[in-house]
């Protein structure tokens, strides 16, 4: 692996691992994922056709896994992890090249 590489060895540690369930402190509804797949361009139908998605294994619609990030972020208030960066963030954000 490049030592340059962003994925540090704690990183891939992790990989495989699964952690806690997580609840987002916002209801999530059907027209937010719908309206945030058609801003990522992915038509599949299980993100918004409910009588396609109820015959899958998961039986209505789901969000990609990519909605994460948009679901999961910080509630009001929450102080900005930019502000007051952790080591690690340091690290990837300059490349290794912490002043």
């Amino acid at each position: 692996m490049s030592e340059h590489s962003p994925v540090t060895d704690a990183m891939r540690a992790m990989i495989g691992k699964e952690g806690e369930p997580v609840t987002a402190w916002d209801a999530v509804c059907k027209a937010e994922i719908r309206r945030y797949v058609q801003a990522v361009m992915d038509d599949n139908p299980i993100y918004w056709d409910e009588e396609y998605a109820k015959n899958t294994k998961f039986g209505g619609v789901v969000a990609p896994g990519t909605f994460l990030y948009r679901a999961f972020r910080q509630t009001p208030g929450t102080p900005d992890p930019l502000e007051t960066p952790t080591p690690e963030l340091l690290l990837l954000v300059t490349k290794g090249n912490v002043p």
